[in-house]
């Protein structure tokens, strides 16, 4: 059953009390909530998951509710919990969503050790895969919402789950997450896609979520191979530069953007090494979407 053939009371009755099992990518995450927009919004963005049977194991149990004091009224917040504990603060309730997305983030981050977790995008059309890796302001989620659009899988706009043999990436297509400038920007080169109503105002700006496109949903189970890692820059009107990283370097680079990296110790050295070896790495500057869009569908 699909989360939308649940009618929308029933839904909202789900969420507040048993919480719902939905499976996204090679995890059951069951979520919870009683605040009435997120549970709206869930069931906009999460639209073609499927909901999994309440009495299967599930990986991760998360909520989002409101705090037990005076700010559940008072200028109202929002508290993301796993297994009944808060990892961060609570923030206003109206960005409810985005904290669902980065607590998810949190959770797959620190407690799917099974896998080396990159920060990262990550795509695949043909056999053939882009991972997009770079800290904030590189461009990562407007380069990839736009090839998202434009025939490309979706595996992730935040996080890359690689096999430690380092040769396959398991997808988890999630909502995908704009910002500020570049929600206009996607709204106009993907007039199809199908934005969340709701925007967010975060400290890190105005947030609208997408939803992922069914392909990517129905296709989730299906692993994707080692190709092609860009460490990407962003800067206005740019020239596009392409240049090989050298294997060294890459390997450092690649260290940095592993959330669970030191966590794993000595397997994730060698998992990360192994990474290094199957995979082609470059660094990717570019200041113009579709000039960037039409040079990496014909790297």
């Amino acid at each position: 059953m699909k989360l939308s053939d649940i009618p929308q009371p029933a839904l909202e009755k789900l969420f507040s009390t048993s919480g719902i099992p939905l499976q996204i990518g090679p995890f059951i995450i069951s979520i919870k909530t009683s605040i009435r927009h997120l549970a709206e919004s869930i069931r906009f963005l999460y639209h073609d998951f499927d909901v999994e049977d309440a009495t299967r194991f599930a990986d991760y149990h998360v909520s989002v509710e409101r705090p037990a004091n005076l700010r559940r009224w008072i200028r109202p917040q929002a508290l993301f919990c796993l297994d009944g504990h808060a990892p961060f603060f609570p923030m206003a309730a109206h960005a409810a969503a985005p904290l669902l997305e980065w607590g998810l983030n949190w959770v797959v981050g620190n407690h799917a050790h099974q896998y080396l977790v990159v920060h990262s995008a990550v795509l695949e059309r043909n056999g053939k895969t882009l991972l997009f890796a770079g800290g904030p302001g590189a461009g990562k989620s407007t380069l990839c919402s736009a090839l998202t659009f434009q025939g490309w899988r979706l595996l992730s706009d935040e996080l890359a789950l690689l096999s430690h043999d380092g040769d396959r990436v398991a997808p988890i297509p999630r909502p995908l997450s704009i910002k500020d400038a570049s929600i206009e920007l996607i709204r106009r080169v993907a007039p199809h896609a199908m934005f969340n109503p709701v925007q967010s105002v975060t400290h890190e700006g105005i947030i609208v979520h997408v939803r992922p496109p069914v392909e990517a949903v129905t296709r989730q189970m299906e692993d994707a191979p080692a190709g092609v890692v860009l460490f990407l820059k962003f800067q206005i009107d740019s020239p596009l530069e392409l240049r090989e990283v050298p294997k060294a370097r890459a390997f450092l680079r690649l260290a940095q953007n592993i959330h669970n990296y030191t966590v794993l110790g000595a397997a994730g050295f060698e998992a990360a090494a192994r990474v290094v070896e199957s995979w082609r790495f470059y660094e990717f500057t570019y200041g113009n979407l579709d000039e960037a869009k039409r040079v990496l569908s014909s790297l």
